[in-house]
């Protein structure tokens, strides 16, 4: 008798291992994946600025450039 409880705790501590290693792989899966998604929303995040700072810079050239010509046909 003393034989299978050793062969159950020796099963049992074999399998909990086995849980503990798929746990951690699957661990540094979801680490792994949630950084690539954290990286791939980094970079979008941050064309999207670029692309806002450029917009607003068109506009303020547009801007300036159009009061400056409103500013030269008022002094004509």
């Amino acid at each position: 008798m003393g034989d299978r409880i050793a062969h159950v705790l020796d099963a049992a501590e074999e399998a909990a291992e086995q849980i503990r290693s798929d746990a951690r792989r699957e661990g540094v899966r979801i680490i792994q994946e949630a950084e690539a998604t954290a990286a791939a929303r980094v970079a979008e995040l941050t064309r999207d600025a670029e692309q806002i700072r450029d917009d607003a810079e068109d506009y303020a050239r547009d801007i300036r450039a159009a009061v400056d010509s409103y500013a030269t046909q008022q002094r004509r």
